[in-house]
C-alpha cells in the first residue's frame, strides 16, 4: 500500500493559497484601475465564487437552524416564566379568597355575638373532614379545654350546621345536620309567628325540612327560619336559612317547609360554637 505523503499535501495547499492570493491582488488592482479582467481571471473569479458558495451554504444553513433553535429556546423559557408567574398569581388569588372568606365568617360571628344574650361564641377551625363521612362528621380544633359540651349548636357562615357530638380535651367532633334523614335531635324553629320542628334534611335538594307546623300565617318563600328557643336548651333567633318552598298538602299540620341553608355544607372551614356564659 502506497504511503500517504502529508508534506506534499501541505506544499500543494500553500501553492494554491499563494496563487489565489496573487490572483486576488491582481484582480483588485485591475478593479482599482478600471481594467476589465482577462479570461483567466474571469474563470478564477467564477471558480472562487462557486467554491465560496459551496462553503458558505452549509454555514448559512447551520446558522439559520441555530437561530431557529435559539428562537424556540427563547419561546420555551418565556413560556416557562409566564407559567410560573401565572401559578404564583393563582396561589396569591386563592390565598386572598381564603382570607376574605375567613374575614366574612369572623364578621358574621361578631354580629351574631352582639345579638346573643346569655351566650358567647367560641370560634374554631375545621381540622379534619373525611371524604367517606363528608356529610356526617367533621373535627374541629376546640374541645373541653375551651368549654365545649355535647349538643352545643355549631354554626358556619352565619347559619346552623350541626351539634357537638363528641368532646375531647383539645378537639371535638361535630355531627352535621346533613348527616341523615330523621334527625335525632329535633330543633324547635320559628318562621315569623309560626312554630314547628326541624325534623329532616333532604340530601337530594340540600334543604332542611320543617314540619309539625300548627299554623302557616303569612309564611312565604324567602322568609327567614330561626331557632325558637322553646326547648330551653338552645338560644333563640339563630339562623338556619330561608324558606325555599312549601309542600302542597291540604292539612296545615301535614305541610312540610323546605329551607335553603345559609351555610354551604361543601365549604366548612371555620365554625362558631354557641356556649352559655
Amino acid at each position: 500500500m502506497k504511503k500517504f505523503n502529508f508534506s506534499k499535501v501541505i506544499i500543494i495547499a500553500l501553492l494554491i493559497i499563494i496563487a489565489s492570493f496573487s490572483i486576488i491582488t491582481i484582480s483588485f488592482r485591475n478593479y482599482q484601475k478600471g481594467k476589465a479582467p482577462n479570461d483567466l481571471i474571469k474563470v478564477i473569479n467564477d471558480g472562487t465564487g462557486t467554491v465560496d458558495e459551496l462553503f458558505s451554504s452549509p454555514l448559512k444553513f447551520v446558522e439559520s437552524k441555530f437561530n431557529d433553535f435559539q428562537s424556540v429556546m427563547n419561546a420555551y423559557n418565556q413560556n416557562a416564566s409566564l407559567k410560573m408567574q401565572l401559578s404564583d398569581s393563582t396561589m396569591k388569588s386563592q390565598k386572598i379568597a381564603s382570607l376574605e372568606q375567613e374575614n366574612t365568617e369572623l364578621k358574621a360571628a361578631l354580629n351574631m355575638q352582639a345579638s346573643l344574650t346569655g351566650y358567647k361564641i367560641e370560634n374554631s377551625s375545621v381540622i379534619s373532614r373525611n371524604p367517606s363521612s363528608w356529610n356526617n362528621l367533621l373535627v374541629i380544633d376546640k374541645g373541653g379545654n375551651s368549654g365545649l359540651k355535647n349538643n352545643m349548636i355549631v354554626m358556619s357562615n352565619g347559619g346552623i350546621i350541626g351539634l357537638v357530638a363528641q368532646v375531647n380535651d383539645a378537639t371535638s367532633k361535630v355531627e352535621l345536620f346533613s348527616a341523615s334523614s330523621n334527625l335525632t335531635n329535633k330543633i324547635p324553629i320559628r318562621i315569623g309567628n309560626n312554630y314547628g320542628l326541624l325534623i329532616d334534611f333532604d340530601k337530594k335538594s340540600g334543604d332542611y325540612i320543617v314540619s309539625n307546623m300548627y299554623s302557616l300565617t303569612s309564611v312565604n318563600v324567602g322568609d327567614e327560619v330561626v331557632t325558637s328557643g322553646l326547648d330551653g336548651s338552645t338560644p333563640s333567633d339563630l339562623l338556619f336559612g330561608k324558606v325555599e318552598k312549601i309542600s302542597s298538602a291540604s292539612a296545615v299540620a301535614a305541610k312540610n317547609i323546605y329551607v335553603k341553608p345559609t351555610a354551604d355544607f361543601n365549604d366548612l372551614r371555620f365554625v362558631a360554637i354557641i356556649l352559655p356564659n
